[in-house]
């Protein structure tokens, strides 16, 4: 049963490093001032 996590763990960590290939920039302009907070949220 060990083997069997190792196993998946490995299938999972493959899959995350081949899969995150992908990168986003987010740039947000004409902001009035440096106080506050900015919440993003995205959907796929």
């Amino acid at each position: 049963m060990k083997r069997f996590y190792s196993i998946c763990l490995g299938f999972i960590m493959i899959s995350n490093i081949c899969f995150s290939q992908f990168k986003l920039d987010i740039e947000i302009v004409n902001i009035r001032n440096n106080t506050g907070n900015i919440m993003l949220e995205l959907f796929d």
